[in-house]
């Protein structure tokens, strides 16, 4: 049994990646180096690195819908090597509503939420035309959110808390 350590510096100096591994093959080796590569590409998007790495198409709609949610949602951004990512999350546990790519796509994640919500999300969503019957989470494409995002946003903004109270921000 071989013990294999492999450090990764990235190409701004961050702080390097260290993994420890315990392998029996060089090919083991080989897939924790691969691995530490990804974890050390890896970046942690903020709002101004989101908003430049989107297309021109989804900007203007990505950044409204944004701005209105905020008002009453919570908004959190996610780590990706290649791909930004946007969260939009509702209520006291903090249920995923939708979530933004930076290649212009927005999945729709009902499954995350209460059950009450995830029900009554799933209505508004059948009433605009956006539901997926039976599926957890499903895309959106950009062409269709740049007219239908509005929609999307007034079903956003009907989801209640738990005890009925409109969910704060």
């Amino acid at each position: 049994v071989a013990r294999t350590e492999v450090i990764v510096k990235t190409a701004d100096n961050a702080e390097p990646a260290v993994v420890k591994a315990t392998t029996t093959s060089l090919a083991e080796a080989e897939r924790e180096r691969e691995l530490a590569q990804s974890r050390a590409r890896s970046r942690v998007w903020d709002h101004e690195s989101f908003f430049a790495a989107l297309p021109s198409g989804a900007r203007a709609w990505m950044e409204e819908l944004v701005k209105r949610a905020s008002q009453r949602h919570e908004i959190t951004f996610g780590k990706g090597a290649k791909y930004g990512t946007l969260n939009v999350l509702v209520g006291p546990e903090r249920g995923r509503l939708i979530q933004l790519y930076t290649d212009g796509t927005l999945w729709l994640y009902p499954s995350e939420l209460q059950k009450d919500q995830e029900q009554a999300w799933r209505v508004a969503l059948q009433r605009i035309g956006m539901d997926a019957p039976g599926k957890h989470y499903w895309a959106v494409q950009s062409d269709d959110m740049a007219r239908d995002w509005p929609k999307l946003l007034d079903t956003m903004e009907s989801l209640k808390g738990a005890a009925g109270q409109s969910v704060p921000s």
